[in-house]
């Protein structure tokens, strides 16, 4: 499969990018220069071809979210969102879609955790809540929320789907809640609307059937979400290799006389970083293709595969931590300093496993999928 344009472009200046991670990290946000240079159009990668997208596959999806990430953790965790976010057109009846993404390359965020409440109105749906963790959300010019929406009545025999409502950026109001530990850099400040109306067919139901029929929006909308997840934590472990790399041959400790690179130890260490981020990358990239192929031929992917597609970014994403912790107590003092990339790179990888998608209680799930022989519902 050749490369897609996106990615050569995020690789054309992943560099640039990377010599901004402290600047990244202070403002807890990405600059708006940062975001211009990704170039809006890259995020159109998702968005099918009928709406102005170009509708990568999914493996490409992964590695452009991989070579984001290998720049900056938090570029990468941003444009996972945005990248995500944009599988929603396929499943907003045409005209909201053909609104919001056919209008030009345009940034779509926000969070699907059903903390919203509406009530059916005249013409849409009067909606309030507040979200948790709404990633590079200052940029977007559509924002999501999820919520349950029950009928004028606000009766028990209302509706309690989760529905994913698309805000207008005005209609939005960003609160300063960021300041974690790691992934600094993402802006994913809670985020509040207050008796906001939204337009009936403005929204989509988790789960439900694409409205479009097209490749990218019948491709298992939470394997592909997994998966974009996972390739973050694999592009900072990767990233934390080559910084390694760099480190070891110049670092001897003052009681040695020859260069950590020369231990025996550090070097059985870098090269089962490498292997353990090389397999998991392999794994993932293998299960993405195997259900595109099914999804490509018109069929639909099996209980197995999207398994399949699961468990591989769960333990893609543990095995790039394991690969960066490693990496992190080899190279000794040096590391601790924020002058240097690893601890940087040691606490964003740890924040990437707090995300639902790719917290180690999702293998209790696959584990009794595996067992019991039920099939994953459609928000699996």
């Amino acid at each position: 499969m050749d490369e897609a344009p996106e990615l050569e472009h995020v690789r054309s200046c992943s560099a640039d990018i990377a010599t901004r991670a402290a600047e990244i990290e202070e403002l807890r946000n990405l600059p708006v220069d940062v975001v211009d240079l990704l170039n809006r159009s890259t995020f159109m990668a998702a968005v099918p071809r009928c709406y102005g997208g170009t509708e990568r596959p999914p493996r490409q999806l992964a590695e452009i979210v991989e070579e984001m990430a290998w720049a900056d953790g938090s570029v990468g965790w941003c444009g996972m969102i945005w990248l995500v976010s944009a599988l929603f057109a396929g499943h907003l009846p045409a005209e909201w879609a053909e609104r919001i993404y056919g209008s030009g390359p345009v940034l779509t965020g926000g969070a699907t955790a059903p903390t919203g409440h509406g009530r059916r109105v005249d013409g849409g749906a009067q909606v309030t809540g507040r979200w948790n963790w709404g990633s590079g959300t200052s940029h977007c010019d559509w924002i999501a929320g999820g919520t349950l929406l029950n009928g004028p009545s606000e009766s028990p025999g209302g509706e309690r789907g989760v529905y994913v409502m698309m805000f207008s950026r005005d209609q939005v109001n960003i609160l300063d809640t960021w300041d974690p530990v790691g992934l600094a850099g993402t802006g994913s400040n809670d985020y509040e609307v207050v008796d906001a109306f939204v337009p009936e067919g403005r929204w989509a139901m988790l789960g439900d059937t694409p409205v479009i029929d097209s490749p990218i929006s019948r491709f298992p909308f939470f394997g592909m979400f997994g998966a974009a997840v996972a390739s973050v934590p694999l592009g900072i472990a990767r990233r934390a290799v080559d910084d390694f790399r760099q480190l070891a041959p110049t670092k001897t400790p003052a009681w040695r006389t020859r260069s950590i690179s020369e231990r025996a130890v550090v070097q059985a260490a870098v090269a089962l970083a490498q292997a353990r981020v090389d397999a998991c990358w392999t794994t993932l990239k293998d299960a993405l293709d195997d259900a595109w192929q099914v999804v490509v031929g018109g069929g639909e992917p099996t209980a197995r595969q999207r398994i399949r597609l699961r468990r591989s970014a769960v333990h893609a994403t543990h095995e790039a931590v394991a690969a960066v912790d490693s990496l992190y107590l080899h190279a000794g003092g040096t590391a601790v300093h924020r002058s240097g990339g690893l601890q940087r790179c040691l606490r964003d990888v740890h924040v990437t496993t707090q995300h639902m998608m790719v917290n180690p209680s999702t293998f209790e799930q696959i584990g009794d999928l595996e067992l019991s022989g039920e099939q994953p519902n459609s928000l699996f």
